[in-house]
Order: C-alpha cells, then structure tokens, then sequence
C-alpha cells in the first residue's frame, strides 16, 4: 500500500509553494487537499469496517 502521509507531508507543502509564486493557482491546492482529506477518511472507515471485532464477531 502507498505510504499516504510522507505523501501528504511532501505535496502539501511543494503545492503550497507552487503557489505562492504562482505557478498553481490556489483553487488547485484547495481541491487538492479536499480530495486527499477525503480519501483519508475513506481509507480510515475501510480499514475500521475490515478490523475484526473485538467481541469475535
């Protein structure tokens, strides 16, 4: 599986400088982070529906 958060920790930031000098338009890195703030919460409730139930079921 791909290491989402060292993702997060690298892109976020670069995207957040292409910015600021304007190479990539703030509406970009908006939509950006709202679909990987989405997928993580994909991810957290797909891992929490295949954890096995603690009382065995």
């Amino acid at each position: 599986m791909v290491p989402v958060l060292p993702l997060l920790l690298i892109g976020l930031p670069l995207l957040c400088v292409l910015a600021a000098v304007g190479a990539v338009p703030w509406g970009a890195v908006a939509a950006v982070a709202l679909a990987l703030g989405l997928l993580a919460l994909v991810l957290v409730l797909v891992r929490k529906e295949r954890a096995p139930r603690p009382d065995g079921g």
